[in-house]
């Protein structure tokens, strides 16, 4: 630009100018300097274009994600419901199989009775929740998409998940390996719902004619025991991330309708 008014000075002063041809001079550095003006509002304008677009772009991207999450929520929201139904119906149970042994009415016989053909063994999984959104959203550096407030929202739930499917995962794994010890001496995991497979009868009485009862009945008040702490852990936990669950649902909805 300084490079084309340098020449136009110099052409003035080489051709001596008239009167008449500083007035025509001057309108014509009116009308450059109204073409630059119009270059720079034109940039200006395409920038702030370009800006438009790419702000739609993003805010398009994050209503995609927002979707696709709020979907994802939503399922884990269902499965813990259900999960905690369950909980709730096995803490029951134990609690049942507690309120007969201690009755003082109860016998030997009444925790034998219980141990052949009552006890179930069987357990509930760890909490195991969706989180394809946010791992795409992390290892793509897509979470810079939410304002930063958000972002602490949706990687504060995540980071539980994380944390307490881990945590419950550990949990499990110790439970297996003692009831794998249990088994080893204890035939109740014939009591299984999902594929009991023995009916109670001749056979059976016979397979349990060889188990030392008062060792059974021992391992069997630990492995109760333990069985009934896991899951009150995993019923108070699943209760926390429903809970959360439902505020990242709600705090989603209310930023991005």
């Amino acid at each position: 630009m300084f490079k084309f008014f340098r020449k136009i000075r110099q052409k003035l002063l080489s051709e001596g100018l008239s009167a008449g041809q500083v007035g025509k001079t001057s309108q014509y550095l009116k009308y450059a300097i109204g073409e630059i003006f119009l270059v720079v509002i034109g940039i200006l304008i395409a920038l702030s274009i370009n800006n438009w677009n790419e702000q739609r772009k993003q805010t398009k991207a994050r209503q995609l994600f927002t979707e696709s999450m709020l979907l994802e929520l939503k399922k884990d929201s269902t499965f813990l419901v259900d999960i905690i139904d369950e909980l709730d119906e096995s803490i029951a149970i134990l609690q049942d199989l507690k309120h007969r042994i201690n009755n003082p009415m109860a016998t030997l016989d009444t925790i034998d009775h219980i141990l052949k053909y009552e006890y179930n063994p069987g357990f509930v999984n760890a909490v195991d929740l969706n989180k394809n959104t946010f791992s795409t959203l992390s290892t793509s550096s897509q979470i810079a998409l939410f304002k930063n407030t958000d972002a602490d929202h949706i990687q504060t739930y995540y980071q539980l998940v994380l944390n307490m499917e881990n945590f419950q995962e550990d949990q499990l794994n110790f439970y297996r390996d003692t009831f794998s010890k249990f088994l080893e001496k204890v035939p109740s995991a014939d009591n299984m719902v999902e594929y009991p497979l023995l009916d109670p009868g001749k056979l059976k009485d016979q397979i349990w004619n060889g188990v030392d009862m008062q060792a059974a009945r021992l391992q069997f008040g630990g492995i109760t025991t333990l069985q009934n702490h896991i899951f009150i852990t995993f019923l108070r936990m699943d209760k926390e991330l429903l809970e959360a669950n439902q505020k990242l649902i709600h705090h989603l909805k209310g930023n991005f309708p």
